[in-house]
């Protein structure tokens, strides 16, 4: 990765990858479930979602889903090439170009299966299940997640990596589309607070850190290439760095069937950590330049 040596600025998703944890998924969709009618098909639909991680699933990661016409999409950079009914099925090919022409390539009302949320966000717009209560197991979930019990699994090797960062001379910026109020106890869980140059809650990733990396090219003078990010939701982290020219490293433990290329591929937060260590010591570069102008005469 020669490239590495170009980079300035870090961009770093939160959830996925500054920790991974794989157990929140089963509670989730037990409490998405309780009180519906579909409560004792739990493990049914358990199996469903692992095959959603595992690629044995009509829905797989990398693909959309389209919750009002209930139909998964297997897309090239954001345009549908194919429409796939809940059993497997492709739609007809004047359906497809109907639903998913020229204009409809922002996909702003589809979701993109990119990681275990995404996983259960679809079952749960599959199954029909309420906005509300789709909310409220949300926020128990994430509030278990950092409790003595059932918190995540702390990385310190990249916790101590994200920390070294800024001494390197490095510029970080930490963005997530969680809500602020949990995503603030999930920084402080994880021993992450005022380790980051900015930090941005309910960022509305992708466009928000499209708009992002626009002022920092257009009024800060960032040069794209210099500018990495990491993350494991692909649509909302990477391709809008890619489409500006910056770097990108997806992380994840499953396989995605998006036909796009990234940079690099991580599967956990301890290659990223490696990673985030190997770069190098910008900071060694500045002071030389700083030591080598004193005394200059103008």
């Amino acid at each position: 990765m020669n490239w590495t040596s170009d980079i300035e600025v870090v961009v770093l998703d939160m959830d996925g990858t500054l920790y991974q944890d794989q157990t929140f998924m089963r509670r989730y969709l037990s409490y998405l479930l309780e009180g519906t009618d579909r409560h004792a098909d739990e493990s049914e639909l358990y199996e469903q979602v692992e095959r959603i991680l595992g690629g044995s699933h009509a829905c797989k990661i990398g693909y959309f889903y389209d919750p009002l016409h209930r139909l998964i999409l297997r897309h090239r950079q954001g345009e549908v090439i194919a429409a796939i009914s809940l059993e497997g099925g492709d739609a007809d090919e004047e359906k497809r170009i109907g639903l998913y022409g020229a204009n409809k390539r922002d996909m702003s009302d589809c979701m993109y299966i990119g990681d275990g949320w995404g996983t259960i966000g679809f079952m749960a717009h599959y199954l029909g299940i309420e906005p509300a209560k789709r909310t409220e197991a949300f926020l128990r979930v994430r509030e278990e997640m950092v409790s003595d019990k059932l918190g995540f699994t702390r990385h310190i090797a990249l916790l101590t990596a994200v920390k070294r960062l800024k001494s390197k001379g490095y510029r970080t910026l930490l963005m997530t589309n969680s809500p602020e109020r949990s995503s603030r106890e999930f920084v402080a869980y994880m021993g992450m607070e005022g380790e980051f140059d900015e930090v941005l809650f309910n960022a509305s990733k992708p466009t928000g850190l499209l708009n992002r990396l626009q002022r920092m090219i257009e009024e800060e003078g960032v040069r794209p290439e210099t500018v990495v990010s990491v993350g494991d939701h692909a649509w909302n982290d990477l391709y809008p760095v890619k489409k500006l020219g910056g770097r990108t490293i997806w992380i994840s433990p499953y396989d995605s069937y998006d036909e796009e290329r990234w940079d690099a591929r991580m599967s956990d937060p301890d290659e990223l950590a490696d990673f985030l260590d190997r770069l190098p010591d910008k900071s060694l570069f500045i002071n030389s330049n700083s030591n080598s102008n004193k005394g200059a005469s103008i």
